[in-house]
C-alpha cells in the first residue's frame, strides 16, 4: 500500500511517498505564492498516472490567461472591469469585462464577481487562440 504526505506552508511544500514501508519519493520545493499550484505540482508529480491527472480540476480560467499572455508577453496589463450590477441582493448579476493591454478581450456574466470574472477570462482566451 502507498502512502503520501504532503505538508504545504506558506512558503514551503514537502511530499514524501512511502511504498512498502519504504521511503520511494521525497520534494521539498520554495514558494512564495500559487500554494495551492505547488501542491497540485507535487502530487501530479509523486503518484497520479495519466488517468488520474485527467480527474484533477484544470486551472481556472483567470489564472490560464494570466499565463498564456504572460508567456511572450510579461509586462502586459490584464485588468479586469465591473460593467455592471444588477437583480436583487440574493440574485445579483455581474457583467464584466477583461483588457488585455487596454483592449476589451472577452466579456462575462456571473451570480459573483468572481464567476464573471471567469467567464470573461474564458472568452478572453478562446479569442486569443482563435485570433
Amino acid at each position: 500500500m502507498d502512502f503520501l504526505g504532503l505538508d504545504i506552508g506558506s512558503t514551503t511544500a514537502k511530499a514524501v511517498l512511502v511504498r512498502g514501508g519504504k521511503v520511494i519519493y521525497q520534494k521539498y520545493d520554495r514558494h512564495f505564492s500559487r500554494v495551492r499550484e505547488k501542491a497540485r505540482e507535487l502530487v501530479e508529480r509523486t503518484v497520479l498516472t495519466q488517468a488520474d491527472q485527467r480527474l484533477l480540476p484544470k486551472k481556472d480560467s483567470k489564472t490560464s490567461l494570466q499565463e498564456y499572455v504572460h508567456k511572450d508577453h510579461k509586462n502586459t496589463v490584464i485588468r479586469y472591469e465591473l460593467l455592471e450590477e444588477s437583480g436583487p441582493d440574493h440574485q445579483k448579476s455581474f457583467h464584466m469585462q477583461v483588457r488585455i493591454g487596454g483592449q476589451v478581450m472577452g466579456k462575462g456574466t456571473g451570480h459573483s464577481k468572481q464567476s464573471a470574472g471567469q467567464e470573461a477570462a474564458r472568452a478572453a482566451l478562446e479569442a486569443l487562440k482563435h485570433s
